[in-house]
């Protein structure tokens, strides 16, 4: 077979690579079911890659957030600043506040899609 997800035990082995099984447990599965070598390795990656591309929607999803409250609290402090010409304390406070989570959650966000490949455990757990 050419594409490693068309093995009969790729879903298995996927679901153990996103539950964050050990590498060295993944391949004594794949091994107990007759599977080594080369295609081991290729249904290892092909899990391992999908395991990356979950963890980093998450986090582009998490970034996402962040920078549109960005550009909310960009917006909300132009119209008022520009277009009525005053802006109340109050919400100028509320567009700090929209500033400061939405660049904790953009920068946390894209922290996490650079350091994918470094998160142990679940891919449900965190993010």
């Amino acid at each position: 077979m050419d594409d490693p997800t068309e093995e009969p035990l790729y879903e298995m082995i996927l679901g153990r690579v996103l539950w964050g099984e050990p590498r060295e447990e993944v391949f004594h599965r794949l091994s107990v079911n007759g599977i080594t070598g080369e295609r081991a390795e290729r249904i290892y990656a092909a899990a391992w890659a999908e395991r990356l591309t979950v963890i980093r929607r998450d986090y582009a999803r998490k970034a996402g957030l962040g920078l549109l409250l960005i550009v909310g609290a960009a917006a909300i402090f132009c119209f008022f600043w520009f277009g009525v010409r005053v802006i109340p304390r109050l919400l100028l406070f509320l567009c700090a506040g929209m500033l400061g989570v939405g660049a904790w959650k953009a920068i946390d966000g894209i922290a996490g899609m650079i350091m994918a490949g470094s998160k142990e455990g679940s891919v449900a757990d965190e993010v």
